[in-house]
């Protein structure tokens, strides 16, 4: 049987779509099938508004030159709106300016906070 360059192309988009149990969604999006606790920032959607949002909170973040290394390259997960923060900061002052700032953008009750302190050394 003689597949055209064409065929080929079709059917290696289409087999695609079902690698590492992800699923097709419009607009050319996978949604993860991890738990909202074991999503990265990998698994963010890449629609505007949420790329957008952490585009945002992630300058405001980086102009502070009062934060850590640690702080200023936190974990900006957005999906749909709402915002997880990852990573190890090197205080609890850190930790809640760093909240605060995405609370600015995003909204009070549309982030979560996971940083953890970084353990003294």
């Amino acid at each position: 049987m003689k597949l055209t360059l064409r065929a080929a192309l079709r059917s290696a988009a289409v087999g695609s779509l079902f690698i590492s149990g992800s699923t097709y969604v419009a607009g050319g999006q996978a949604d993860s099938p991890k738990a909202p606790a074991e999503r990265t920032a990998d698994d963010q959607k890449m629609n505007q508004s949420d790329t957008e949002l952490t585009r945002k909170i992630r300058k405001a973040i980086v102009a502070d030159k009062s934060f850590s290394i640690n702080a200023r390259n936190v974990k900006i997960i957005t999906r749909d709106g709402m915002v997880t923060l990852r990573g190890r900061v090197n205080s609890a002052e850190e930790k809640a300016a760093v909240e605060r700032i995405a609370n600015e953008h995003a909204g009070n009750a549309k982030v979560k906070n996971e940083l953890e302190m970084k353990s003294p050394s």
